[in-house]
C-alpha cells in the first residue's frame, strides 16, 4: 500500500505484491537463489520492478529491470542492476568494485543495486561513496527473519546515486527498540508519496 499525504490529508493506494513460493532445500545454490527471489519480492514493494537472471554465469547480475517513482503526474524510471549476496559475513570492498566493474558494462546512468544480508563492512562503505557510479546498498533480513519481522534493515545511496534521485528521502525511524525505514517520494509543489515501512 503507498499512502499519500496531499495538502494534510492522507490517501491509500494499493501496491501490488507478488507472491512466490521458497523451495525448501539446503544446498547454497537454492539458497542463494530463494535470497535472490525474496530481495526482487521485497525491493518490488518499493517501486522496482525487477526480473531475476541470477545463475552459474550471471556476470555478477542477479537482477535487473528499473526503479519507477510516481507521484502525481511526474514520473521517473531509472534502470537498475543488482547483485545479492547471502553471505555469512558483512560484504566488503571487494564486492563493491566487482559492482562497479558491472556497472562499467551496463548503459549510463543505471543505478547498481549491492543486496547483502549481512550488512557492509566500513571499507566497503568507503569504496561504496567514493564511487563515481550511482549505486544503491542495501541489507535485507531472510523471509524467516525473526528479527520483529523487520525485512529492509539498511538502505543507503552514493552521492551519485543521489544526484538521479534527488526526489527520494530515506528515513530511518525507531518502533519498540527495533528501527524500520521508509522510503519518500516527493514532487516539486510538496506533495509526499510513502512506500510502506519495511
Amino acid at each position: 500500500m503507498v499512502l499519500l499525504l496531499h495538502s494534510g490529508t492522507i490517501m491509500k493506494c494499493n501496491l501490488i505484491a507478488t507472491s512466490f513460493t521458497f523451495r525448501s532445500c539446503s544446498s547454497a545454490a537454492h539458497r542463494g537463489r530463494n535470497y535472490e527471489l525474496h530481495t526482487i519480492n521485497v525491493l518490488r514493494q518499493l517501486g522496482f520492478h525487477l526480473n531475476h537472471c541470477g545463475g552459474a554465469h550471471d556476470k555478477g547480475v542477479d537482477f535487473r529491470g528499473y526503479w519507477h517513482m510516481s507521484i502525481n503526474k511526474e514520473k521517473t524510471r531509472l534502470n537498475v542492476v543488482g547483485d545479492c549476496k547471502n553471505l555469512k559475513v558483512s560484504c566488503g570492498p571487494l564486492h563493491i568494485r566487482s559492482l562497479i566493474g558491472t556497472l562499467d558494462r551496463e548503459p549510463r546512468n543505471t543505478i547498481g543495486i549491492l543486496v547483502s544480508r549481512k550488512g557492509f563492512t566500513k571499507d566497503a562503505h568507503k569504496t561504496f561513496k567514493s564511487s563515481h557510479l550511482p549505486m544503491a546498498l542495501i541489507s535485507i533480513n531472510d523471509a524467516d527473519s525473526s528479527d520483529g519481522g523487520r525485512l529492509l534493515r539498511y538502505f543507503d545511496r552514493n552521492p551519485k546515486c543521489h544526484q538521479l534521485t534527488p526526489n527520494i528521502t530515506v528515513a530511518s525511524k525507531f518502533y519498540e527498540g527495533l528501527r524500520f525505514f521508509e522510503i519518500l517520494l516527493h514532487d516539486q509543489h510538496g506533495n509526499v508519496a510513502l512506500l510502506d515501512s519495511l
